[in-house]
């Protein structure tokens, strides 16, 4: 994305590392003024950038549901080999009341329920510790957007 949720995490943390796929979005993201020496925003794969290394967490807001299923669960199980173990996942997704792609946003491959939210973190081996609603009722069946901290098992 632009960066929006990357800057608001730099002011409380001293390392910060913001990715996307898409250059545009990350010319967009360092073109916002402002003291953020200690972000880097990078369009190299998340993928190669955490083999060997762990960090402590991971914040994937509104990630999820670019994925198409299958690729959405490589994206969990990478999540959680790139954590420390006992490492935390923030993530949002909005969910529906039954999962598929998106009738609405043609940019969401896949689009989850609650209970298949949770048994994906589940078998992407994460321990849900909290899960955050908010209900929305929307069209086709949105429910609305819910967050989830998850702890690598």
């Amino acid at each position: 994305g632009t960066g929006y949720g990357t800057r608001i995490l730099s002011k409380k943390f001293s390392q910060i590392q913001g990715f996307d796929f898409n250059q545009e979005a990350i010319t967009e993201a360092k073109s916002y003024g402002g003291d953020f020496h200690h972000v880097d925003f990078l369009t190299d794969t998340f993928f190669l950038i955490c083999q060997g290394s762990k960090t402590e967490a991971i914040v994937s807001i509104e990630t999820l549901e670019h994925f198409n299923k299958s690729d959405g669960g490589i994206l969990l199980e990478r999540y959680n080999m790139a954590l420390l173990k006992g490492g935390m996942l923030i993530i949002s997704t909005p969910y529906c009341e039954h999962s598929g792609p998106s009738p609405i946003t043609k940019q969401h491959l896949w689009e989850y329920s609650l209970s298949d939210f949770e048994q994906t973190l589940h078998e992407s081996r994460f321990e849900i510790d909290i899960l955050k609603i908010d209900r929305n009722d929307g069209q086709f069946g949105r429910r609305g957007y819910c967050m989830a901290k998850a702890i690598k098992r």
